[in-house]
């Protein structure tokens, strides 16, 4: 349609107009059909499952039921027979004649056990057998399975159910024998009374072999050694029902125990919907075949007459939608070319009828043209604005640039005289350390070497006492052993202090050179503890500090026993320095254990007066200190926890309560990370 003179007037559509519009209408109609066809399909199988689903509940639900008589009616003979057990007594086993005439009386039983009536003694004797005419027809008085039953219901002394046999020379139909002990007053066991029925009598199973399921499906019973008991065709009772394999659901029901109903492949190939139900009181299975073919055949019928109501709703919802489609295109087509003259630069107002979606896209559409000419307008000006802008941007940044670099090399000049004063600081620390333990060493040093001292110039004196006397020859022997006993006193003095001494030079010579040179060996930690701490002993003597070691023997360590040292050595003087007033009474607890194969636990712990909250989160910082211009760096705790964290590769927490005491506890590997000597 062109709006010429504000009127409306039609231009014919080209063929290749009418082509795209009846394809699209067309595609968009069959993509639409597929799928109301796929949803209808999917719907029909989801009623047809649930159809068979519903189908196979109601067999088993009509199968549970025949099972339950079936068990009821055997069951209440059963129990019939025990209670007319219960009335024969040790006079009557004794007579021959008295039990055949109390079996013949028991008309009832007669009825239900057509294959014989019986009493045997508690020896399996038969005493007496009923009807008497029964007994002479089935051609012999006893089979070999009545008389099994016999002997298993006189050893088990309950009732006993017998497994299916048939009669010597007879048709193949199957029996079974029931018996009940007959007890005596003193409940000793004296004889078992035992019937024989026949399980396809109507009274029992025999009307379920006329059962039809469906047209062609049937029942069938069979026992857990897989014998036939009841099928339509005589020729397969008491024969083998299926082996192994060739019913799948059987043999899920025979090994699984299953109970419910599953489609199956039978025996004889045919495609049922299998039910099982087990005889609990008999162990047997009933189970119904129903053809699948016949299960579905009403739903297919139905199925047939949905699915030509179906054809017909697609075909002429494919008709009205491509219809719908193709008159919604034509218009749509005609502002389409009007939208690619946009890009060209060559679009045009254009109208359509004002009424409706396609009014209200043409006012859209004659907006957006409105729209682009003020954009393009704005467009350019912003252009001109931001050539202008970019001239100047371009003299900034050159500018900031090199204010930057100016900037970064003053402050990578900042940096390095930063990290050499650090450095200076932790080496200033390290030394500050070990001259305070060449002070302990000296001041340790005294004692022993005075001792010493004092004791040669003794064994001196008294050599020149002796020595004189015996010049002058006024000399006794007990001088002389008294000489003797003063100058090995004085040896063993001279030598005890000597080796004293010996020892405070070893500790302190291997300490400095760990702490000096940092080395990484194998050493036991409580030894290395011991040896730092002795070289601290002098801060703690002329307080009323006790210092308490529980040190685990023989941990070693494959690390670098310098650092640990100096670990040891900052948190001592940390605690002597803040965590005790002068001349006020603690505890210092360190002790060494080994939580695990591959960490070393140890854990350094006062009663002092703790940290208060607010310091808590800044102790390990660098240079913090509570002691400014006392002598504190506050480089202690910050040393200590590079070294824990950095070179000994482990961790270090802080528990602290102001009033409550201070614990450090450091977790170490047991083999120390290697490190590169830059980061050393």
């Amino acid at each position: 349609m062109l709006a010429q003179g504000g009127h409306w007037q039609c231009r014919p559509v080209g063929t290749s107009d009418m082509t795209l519009a009846t394809r699209t209408a067309l595609l968009l109609s069959g993509i639409f059909t597929v799928v109301f066809g796929v949803a209808v399909l999917l719907s029909l199988n989801f009623f047809e499952q649930r159809y068979v689903f519903l189908a196979g509940q109601h067999q088993l639900t009509t199968l549970q039921s025949y099972a339950q008589s079936v068990e009821g009616k055997i069951g209440t003979v059963h129990t019939t027979l025990a209670g007319a057990g219960k009335l024969v007594d040790t006079k009557l086993l004794g007579s021959p004649k008295e039990a055949q005439r109390f079996l013949d009386s028991r008309t009832f039983l007669q009825r239900n056990f057509k294959q014989g009536l019986f009493l045997f003694d508690t020896a399996g004797r038969l005493v007496a057998a009923s009807p008497t005419s029964m007994v002479a027809t089935r051609g012999t008085a006893i089979t070999d399975t009545e008389t099994q039953l016999v002997q298993r219901t006189l050893s088990q002394r309950v009732p006993q159910v017998s497994i299916p046999f048939a009669l010597p020379g007879a048709p193949k139909e199957p029996l079974i024998a029931l018996s009940a002990p007959v007890f005596g007053p003193d409940q000793a066991i004296i004889g078992v009374i035992q019937g024989s029925l026949e399980l396809l009598d109507a009274n029992y199973a025999g009307n379920l072999a006329q059962v039809k399921v469906g047209d062609t499906g049937y029942l069938y019973m069979l026992t857990r050694d897989r014998i036939m008991l009841l099928h339509p065709d005589p020729a397969r009772r008491l024969g083998l029902a299926a082996r192994p394999g060739q019913n799948k659901g059987l043999d899920r029901a025979m090994d699984a125990h299953f109970q419910g109903t599953t489609e199956t492949i039978n025996s004889t190939g045919l495609h049922a919907l299998a039910t099982f139900v087990e005889l609990k009181s008999l162990g047997w299975i009933l189970a119904a075949n129903f053809p699948m073919a016949e299960v579905r055949q009403p739903f297919r019928q139905s199925l047939n007459t949905i699915a030509g109501f179906a054809v017909v709703a697609c075909a002429l919802l494919f008709f009205l939608i491509a219809l719908l489609v193709r008159r919604l295109l034509l218009p749509v087509r005609l502002l389409t070319q009007h939208l690619s003259a946009v890009g060209q630069g060559t679009a045009q107002p254009i109208a359509l009828p004002p009424t409706g979606e396609l009014g209200l896209m043409t006012q859209a559409y004659n907006q957006m043209l409105t729209d682009l000419q003020t954009s393009e307008s704005a467009r350019m000006d912003g252009e001109r604005q931001l050539r202008e802008l970019n001239a100047g941007l371009e003299q900034r940044v050159l500018e900031r640039t090199e204010e930057l670099e100016k900037t970064n090399t003053e402050l990578t000049h900042t940096l390095s005289t930063n990290l050499a004063i650090k450095n200076e600081l932790v080496r200033s620390e390290k030394l500050a350390a070990l001259g305070n333990m060449v002070a302990g060493l000296a001041h340790e040093l005294n004692t022993p070497v005075g001792n010493a001292l004092l004791a040669a110039s003794a064994l001196r004196a008294r050599t020149q006492d002796i020595g004189d006397r015996m010049d002058a020859g006024s000399i006794k022997r007990s001088d002389f052993n008294d000489y003797k006993t003063d100058s090995i006193g004085a040896a063993i003095l001279v030598e005890n202090n000597l080796h004293r001494a010996a020892s405070l030079i070893d500790n302190f010579k291997q300490v400095a050179v760990d702490q000096t040179a940092e080395h990484r060996r194998l050493f036991n930690v409580d030894q290395t503890i011991k040896e730092v701490v002795s070289t601290l002993e002098y801060q703690v003597r002329t307080r009323p500090i006790t210092v308490h070691m529980d040190l685990h023997a023989g941990v070693s360590m494959d690390s670098y026993p310098g650092p640990l040292g100096q670990l040891i050595v900052n948190f001592f003087t940390n605690a002597l320095a803040h965590a005790f007033p002068v001349d006020v009474k603690g505890n210092i607890w360190i002790s060494c254990a080994r939580p695990t194969d591959d960490t070393i636990k140890i854990a350094f712990k006062d009663d002092g007066c703790g940290i208060p909250d607010a310091n808590l989160g800044r102790v390990f910082d660098p240079f913090f200190t509570t002691r400014m211009g006392q002598g504190g760096s506050g480089l202690g705790l910050s040393i200590a926890f590079n070294i824990a964290t950095g070179m000994l590769g482990g961790t270090l927490e802080l528990a602290s309560a102001q009033g409550k005491g201070t614990t450090f506890t450091v977790l170490l590997p047991r083999v120390a990370p290697t490190l590169a000597a830059a980061e050393r």
